[in-house]
């Protein structure tokens, strides 16, 4: 919670322009941070641009008391709404919170997913953060400001609804994206491209992370089309070349984050 009170503050080093409009939702609950007046409901925000780094100043549009962060649904309500009342030639959506990308050991339904509420214990799961997005309709670039999520299980969900994707392989540290990175540059050149957009996404997250442990990247959603038949091809000829001692020695050995079974495909 308190990141999130920082992640506002840090859009607000920025704010919004007459060409740009920063709209957030946050949500809160008790048990967590009491900063910036403590209060325990989720708000929608027009971000404004403040000198105060410890307090949020932008003007509240919504006060909606108490929503369920990890309805899909919900997700929906907040794009659309912010799509109908701040219209735009392109959009981003970024998705922030704990995610999970797509974990097989764990119970079926648990811990695959992204927006994890621990008021209601709901969570976006992958095929539901996929219906999701064909409802909102097609964004230009879709981030999620989550641990684990630039996976090809969940990319391949969303790949008809946003041009670019950008995500971590890896955990992210708890303040995610630096936003005043990311969106000084977007301000000052508004016309940029999805393209130079996602880039920036990456690159903001970068620098300011620098030697210490971190992915990020940018896929191009239309992609992941080309993927799915050289893969089954190569599980065709791994499974008819008979080199199981091979193929474990690979699995075991490839690159793996987070959890034991989260191995860098192209590493394997």
């Amino acid at each position: 919670e308190r990141f999130a009170i920082l992640d506002m503050n840090e859009m607000e080093m920025i704010g919004s322009s007459d060409q740009v409009n920063v709209v957030t939702e946050v949500g809160r609950i008790a048990g967590y941070s009491s900063g910036d007046g403590d209060w325990k409901t989720a708000r929608r925000y027009l971000v404004k641009k403040d000198a105060d780094k410890n307090k949020i100043t932008s003007p509240i549009v919504q006060e909606l008391g108490k929503v369920d962060m990890g309805d899909y649904k919900h997700l929906i309500d907040f794009a659309n709404w912010a799509k109908a009342a701040y219209p735009a030639k392109k959009y981003m959506l970024v998705v922030w919170n704990h995610g999970a990308g797509w974990i097989k050991s764990r119970a079926v339904g648990v811990d695959k997913g992204i927006s994890y509420d621990d008021e209601t214990g709901n969570h976006i799961n992958t095929p539901q953060l996929g219906m999701a997005m064909k409802a909102i309709g097609k964004v230009d670039v879709y981030g999620s400001d989550a641990c684990l999520m630039q996976m090809p299980e969940v990319n391949y969900e969303i790949k008809d609804y946003a041009d670019y994707i950008v995500g971590s392989e890896e955990t992210e540290p708890g303040d995610g994206y630096t936003y005043n990175l990311l969106l000084g540059p977007l301000v000052a050149k508004p016309a940029m491209t999805p393209a130079e957009l996602g880039k920036l996404t990456v690159d903001a997250y970068a620098d300011n992370y620098g030697t210490q442990d971190h992915t990020q990247s940018l896929v191009l959603g239309s992609g992941m089309n080309g993927l799915v038949a050289p893969l089954n091809n190569f599980v065709k000829a791994a499974m008819t070349a008979n080199e199981k001692a091979l193929i474990k020695t690979a699995m075991v050995s490839a690159q793996s984050y987070a959890y034991a079974e989260n191995k860098d495909l192209w590493q394997f």
